[in-house]
Parts: structure tokens; C-alpha cells; sequence
């Protein structure tokens, strides 16, 4: 099925998507029901806090390409020309994910950088993947959008070193991870973010 770019972020049909990214086609994968809460809920910054069989890699390509929030373009993804970093605490993990990107946007890509593991859409938006092994390395200007993916292994710094890059364009984050260290981020999270815009949505499940 094919929709338009722009309705990625609101209208999540019961099948795998195909969103058009002009002239191109997406897939991303099918949203379950217990996914929606998470990609239809407001908040500028969410943790999701998931079992094993949840579903976190689909999570991540859903927010990170097509968007997300209550209303469309609200948070927006690389189809709708959005800066978003997928962010993973090891070289492995980041290979992994960037795989399934690569799966996902194969042929509706302008550009694809193998070394900074980039993909670049026709609507001017691009998903990066990026390891957090040595934080120091996570420089960047003007996110629109970040997943951080198994967020308490992540180590403490990382968090320091991406949030000015959010502040820039008062970016989206998504924060992925499991019940293990999650109090660990979510203290993280309120300390940094104050005035609210944090929701916990989504309980263990394995």
C-alpha cells in the first residue's frame, strides 16, 4: 500500500507501509498494537522501556524515517526532510540497525555514505547511525530527531554530548531500552528536561 510521505507519521495501516518518498517507495514495517501508544503519543522526549520480542529495531525505522507524535509532521523523520541520528552503545548493535536501514530505504535513496553510515532521502531528511563507544566522537549540529538505542548501556556522556545538538531545533528524542538501568535514564532524562515532555510508554513485554 502506498501513502503519501507526509502520512507516515499519523496513518499506520494494519499491514507493512510502503510510504512514497516522492517517487520512491519506504517499507517500513507493520506497527503492532501495543507500538502505537509510543508512536501516536505528543511527547518531545519518550522512553520506551521493552522485552525482547517487543519490537525496538521496528520502533526505531518507524520514528526515525516515517516520524511520529499525536498529529502529522509532528515529530518529524527523514521523509519528511528531518536530521535524525540513531544512536547504539557498540559497534555491533549500530552494524545491526544500520543493516535494517539499509533493508528498509534500499532504491528510494539519494545518497548513501557506507563509511558514516548515512542514508540521505530525496525530501532532503537523512537517518545517520552512530556508535556510542567513544562519546566524544558524537558532535553534531541541529538534530530534528534521535534514538538511542539500549540507552543504559550507553555510557553518561552521550547524553550530555547530544542534547545541545536537540536544543538547536528543539529535536525529538526516543530513548529504547530494557527494564534493566531504566530508572538510570529516566533520572537522566527529567534532570535534563524540565517542565515535563517526558512520557513512559511502554511497560515490559517480552
Amino acid at each position: 500500500m502506498s501513502i503519501p510521505a507526509l502520512a507516515a507519521v499519523s496513518m499506520w495501516p494494519t499491514s507493512m507501509i510502503s510510504t512514497s518518498c516522492p517517487r520512491k517507495l519506504i517499507r517500513l514495517p507493520r506497527p503492532m498494537p501495543h507500538q502505537l501508544p509510543v508512536l501516536l503519543h505528543s511527547a518531545r522526549m519518550k522512553v520506551a522501556v521493552c522485552g525482547r520480542r517487543w519490537g525496538k529495531t521496528a520502533l526505531g525505522l518507524m520514528c526515525t524515517v516515517g516520524g511520529h507524535g499525536a498529529y502529522r509532521g509532528q515529530r518529524p523523520g527523514a521523509v519528511q526532510g528531518a536530521k535524525v541520528w540513531w544512536v547504539a552503545p557498540s559497534h555491533p548493535i549500530a552494524s545491526e540497525i544500520w543493516r535494517d536501514l539499509k533493508q528498509s530505504t534500499r532504491g528510494a535513496w539519494s545518497h548513501k555514505d557506507e563509511v558514516e553510515r548515512r542514508i540521505e532521502l530525496p525530501s532532503g531528511g537523512s537517518v545517520t547511525v552512530r556508535s556510542a563507544v567513544d562519546p566524544e566522537t558524537l558532535v553534531a549540529v541541529g538534530l530534528d530527531g534521535l534514538v538511542i538505542d539500549e540507552a543504559a548501556k550507553c555510557k553518561e556522556q552521550v547524553w550530555d554530548m547530544l542534547r545541545p545538538a536537540l536544543a538547536d531545533r528543539k529535536g525529538w528524542c526516543l530513548f529504547i531500552g530494557t527494564p534493566q538501568g531504566v530508572q538510570l535514564v529516566l533520572l537522566k532524562v527529567r534532570v535534563c528536561s524540565p517542565g515535563g515532555g517526558l512520557g513512559l510508554l511502554a511497560a515490559a513485554q517480552q
